[in-house]
């Protein structure tokens, strides 16, 4: 069985400014971390069970550990960039460990 860490990000985007910078930076940030992209999308999506009230986005970033994970949030390098993230939006940020 294979080990997966995960960030599993639902968020609703409130400036559009800072959308393309952000999503920049982080493609930067998670590449630097070994992070890779398993989805990211504002396309549209099908909620079979609860609601997804207001949310614009979602996105899972696999990592090769939790340790990973956390250097890439954490990253000073990054720190700008989740400034204006939050000041731009609404995220639910979960880190999670499974396996496949």
């Amino acid at each position: 069985m294979r080990r997966i860490y995960a960030g599993v990000c639902d968020w609703a985007l409130q400036h559009t400014g800072c959308f393309m910078a952000q999503r920049i930076e982080r493609s930067w940030t998670s590449w630097r971390r070994s992070g890779r992209y398993v989805a990211r999308t504002t396309n549209p999506w099908e909620v079979l069970e609860g609601a997804a009230s207001d949310i614009t986005n979602i996105t899972m970033i696999e990592f090769p550990s939790m340790e990973h994970a956390r250097a890439w949030y954490n990253d000073p390098d990054y720190a700008p960039m989740k400034r204006l993230r939050q000041a731009g939006s609404r995220l639910n940020f979960l880190l999670v460990e499974g396996s496949s």
